[in-house]
């Protein structure tokens, strides 16, 4: 076990039962993830993919959640409200009712996970995902204090419109805020999401999220990400997905905060004729690392993938983006095209932005694949320092 691993078990055993719910989390899999924490332990420098994010903020933070304290944050001071979007606003972890505008009775049920043990939960319970590049995940899972969970169940002339508001306001030294999304779209329903991710303050805050997506056949959810901490806090967040024949899903994601900020998609086009397009924009300045990692699983045949990425370094900032594709059972014995990396250097900062793309390379960072190769092939981007 490592000194950061024993940090992280202390944390777990010194914080108090009302801190971690067992609605949110059974105490179950929270032990779970603990334990596949001790063995495994947190990413370092020495893997390859996560070489180029920031791990030494980890030295410096509290793992235990933030003490919940009475909310002080006026309502002004968040983005203004959006007309016809419900808003779900959760400080530090938890939800703040005050902040919010829940939506009338329509085709969506929302449940708060602290408040989960009421009501049936959308998505099924299971252990998150605890491979190299998703243990952040596991970190969530074991010490997560509230959440919230979406299931769309009928179809709707209008997509149901939400919006998610995770505000940190602790500072990391005295605890951690773990926001926690869970998406589940019954057949042939529609969903437009916001997502975003703010600071309350100057405070130093260190925020593990996770998010969790199913999309069963015919689902569309449209889910635009936007991270806006503030300029000295820590984020590394981890969103995994599943979709199902004739699902699609459409990922927008803005990253303009923090201090250092990693991102890590896991996405399993598990079903016929399975969409997704994944458009990324991030901007960076003085000081800030923003490193994205998206693992693309084509495990049906007819699945696309279309993957934009458009990066701005200034400063001594530095950014890096990979996103491989892995087809593991496919409709034919085409061979996979293998993609090359391709590298503009900005001539006013000392980073790069660089794109994926299938030879020969498109003067934009564009790419797209389809799953019409032979089983277990890899079509892998190689990691490059951005």
């Amino acid at each position: 076990m490592t000194a950061l691993t024993a940090r992280i078990v202390e944390d777990f055993q010194e914080s108090a039962p009302s801190t971690l719910p067992s609605a949110v989390q059974a105490a179950a899999h929270r032990r779970a993830a603990l334990a596949a924490l001790e063995a495994a332990g947190l990413p370092s420098s020495r893997d390859e993919n996560w070489k180029y994010a920031n791990l030494r903020s980890l030295e410096r933070v509290r793992f235990r959640p933030a003490l919940a304290a009475p909310v002080s944050l006026p309502s002004a001071d968040l983005p203004a409200p959006l007309p016809g979007v419900a808003r779900y606003v959760f400080v530090d972890g938890r939800f703040a009712p005050s902040l919010s505008a829940q939506p009338a009775e329509g085709a969506g049920a929302v449940t708060l996970l602290s408040q989960a043990a009421d009501a049936p939960r959308p998505v099924a319970e299971s252990t998150d995902a605890g491979g190299v590049d998703e243990r952040f995940a596991l970190l969530n899972q074991a010490f997560a204090t509230d959440g919230i969970a979406i299931e769309v169940g009928r179809a709707s002339a209008e997509p149901l419109q939400l919006e998610v508001l995770f505000v940190a306001s602790a500072e990391a030294q005295s605890g951690a805020s773990y926001p926690r999304l869970e998406v589940l779209l019954q057949p042939g329903t529609r969903l437009t999401l916001i997502e975003r991710h703010l600071s309350a303050g100057a405070q130093s805050s260190f925020v593990t999220g996770a998010a969790r997506v199913t999309l069963a056949r015919g689902a569309l959810l449209t889910h635009y990400r936007l991270q806006e901490l503030n300029a000295r806090s820590t984020l590394f967040d981890t969103l995994s997905a599943q979709l199902a024949a004739d699902a699609t899903y459409r990922l927008h994601g803005i990253s303009t905060g923090a201090l250092s900020a990693r991102s890590t998609l896991a996405a399993r086009l598990g079903g016929e004729r399975a969409d997704l397009s994944l458009a990324v924009a991030a901007l960076g300045d003085r000081q800030q690392v923003q490193d994205g990692y998206a693992l693309i699983e084509h495990a049906a045949p007819n699945a696309r993938t279309l993957q934009t990425f458009r990066g701005i370094a200034a400063g001594r900032s530095r950014q890096a983006r990979t996103a491989p594709i892995r087809t593991s059972r496919c409709a034919d014995s085409s061979p996979v095209p293998r993609p090359r990396s391709t590298c503009a250097r900005s001539s006013r900062s000392t980073t790069t932005m660089c794109a994926a793309a299938t030879a020969p390379p498109p003067a934009s960072s564009m790419r797209t694949c389809s799953s019409t190769s032979c089983p277990g092939a890899w079509s892998a981007t190689p990691r490059s320092a951005c």
